[in-house]
């Protein structure tokens, strides 16, 4: 049976489920960790406190700049137009990953839910599809 750990998927041991819905459940939970794996790697690095100012840098950079801009391109010796175009850069980078993983998620456990059998969904390969971070 597939697994999910230290940021890959690997063979593991055989699990018995007694029901179609635990089979499910647990196999939905693999998927949803490797998103999450997934996610984590993208912003691996990052501070809690630069992710929270992620917004308001997209923000503005939308409105072609702003104080938060301004200031930061400042103390980075960067004209504010060249620092809002690697902040849109960044951030279409960013959604196109998240959007191929929770689409690749998705798609996983949707098919993962409408299998029949516990057999199916033990035999289901989840290793499909996700991008490369």
């Amino acid at each position: 049976m597939i697994y999910y750990q230290d940021n890959q998927f690997v063979n593991g041991h055989e699990i018995a489920f007694a029901t179609l819905a635990e089979a499910q459940a647990d196999r939905s939970a693999v998927v949803e960790m490797a998103a999450a794996s997934l996610r984590n790697q993208i912003t691996a690095g990052t501070s809690p406190a630069e992710m929270s100012s992620w917004p308001i840098k997209l923000d503005e950079a939308n409105a072609g700049g702003g104080p938060m801009l301004t200031l930061e391109a400042g103390y980075r010796g960067i004209t504010e137009a060249a620092l809002v175009t690697l902040v849109l850069e960044k951030a279409q980078q960013l959604s196109t990953l998240e959007a191929q993983i929770a689409g690749v998620s998705g798609m996983h456990r949707d098919t993962i839910d409408a299998m029949t059998t516990i057999e199916e969904v033990v035999d289901y390969d989840m290793r499909a599809d996700w991008p490369a971070v």
